[in-house]
């Protein structure tokens, strides 16, 4: 991975890293970004960033019927939610959890 700047990113991912708090120190050429519903609480959804940073997002910014542990996009400042990754991440979930009662 390759060190990035302000010039990495094209506007919307600035302007996004800029309203969170988020600078990454480190990455590669990025066209969206991906969250992590770590949980829901009072309107809003507590994501968990691919920098492992911790942001809130308002439930009205997200896509409908959103759970703890769906995978979102984030692209140009919409959010969508992102079924395959979702889907993968929930399969190697099971795995390792059944790995530790073999």
């Amino acid at each position: 991975m390759s060190p990035v700047n302000s010039a990495n990113l094209n506007k919307r991912q600035y302007e996004t890293f800029c309203k969170y708090g988020l600078l990454p120190n480190h990455t590669e050429r990025i066209s969206y970004m991906k969250y992590i519903i770590d949980r829901l609480e009072e309107g809003l959804a507590i994501c968990e960033t691919e920098l492992r940073k911790h942001i809130s997002v308002p439930l009205s910014h997200l896509p409908k019927n959103i759970k703890e542990g769906d995978v979102l996009r984030e692209e140009e400042g919409s959010f969508s939610l992102d079924s395959e990754e979702t889907d993968k991440r929930r399969r190697e979930m099971k795995k390792k959890l059944m790995d530790l009662f073999e």
